[in-house]
């Protein structure tokens, strides 16, 4: 009896697992290729799932807010220093006036476009759930989350989504291997494995 409920539950993970990754991979294509409402239905549905499956709600929402806020800062922040650039997005803070007509446009253009906002929240999604499979790896996590980062973004660049030099693929590796360090910080207090 032990066994099985062992093994039903080591498949109802799995499942929860594949899930989740599948519909971050959903809400990463829409937002990339610019689906602007299509991009909350798997949100949306991702969203649901996580806290359906939870087993800590208190837990999950603050990965969720620490994950996204953290995120959203960050792409700011190189928003802003000029690591990279959205084509069609409004420039940057630091190339407005801080002149009383110029405040909201600077306010909208002082964080990173909707889309990116999007995927922050859907990523912060992951970090309790898929992505902690990859950060459980020891030591190779710090190595494999930076470069699947930095593909991620390389393939975004690829799609015209996002623009930046090849040259700033260093700062992008970096970003995550200290994200990295946090998310494995994060997830390893709250089960106090490797």
């Amino acid at each position: 009896m032990a066994h099985s409920q062992a093994l039903n539950y080591r498949n109802t993970y799995a499942k929860d697992i594949l899930t989740n990754a599948l519909l971050f991979l959903c809400c990463w294509l829409t937002a990339v290729l610019d689906f602007d409402t299509l991009m909350y239905l798997p949100l949306l549905t991702l969203i649901s799932h996580y806290y359906l499956t939870s087993s800590n709600l208190v837990r999950d929402s603050f990965t969720f807010g620490v994950v996204f806020s953290l995120g959203v800062m960050c792409d700011s922040f190189l928003y802003q220093a000029g690591v990279y650039s959205f084509p069609g997005h409004d420039a940057p803070l630091n190339q407005y006036s801080f002149e009383f007509f110029h405040v909201l446009g600077a306010l909208k253009a002082g964080i990173t476009p909707e889309w990116v906002i999007v995927l922050w929240a859907a990523f912060a999604l992951t970090v309790s759930r898929s992505l902690s499979l990859v950060c459980r790896m020891g030591n190779l996590s710090l190595l494999v989350v930076p470069l699947l980062g930095v593909c991620v973004y390389s393939y975004a660049r690829a799609l015209g989504s996002i623009e930046f030099a090849d040259k700033d693929l260093g700062i992008l590796f970096g970003v995550w291997f200290l994200l990295t360090l946090f998310y494995r910080s994060l997830i390893k207090s709250y089960d106090g494995k490797d």
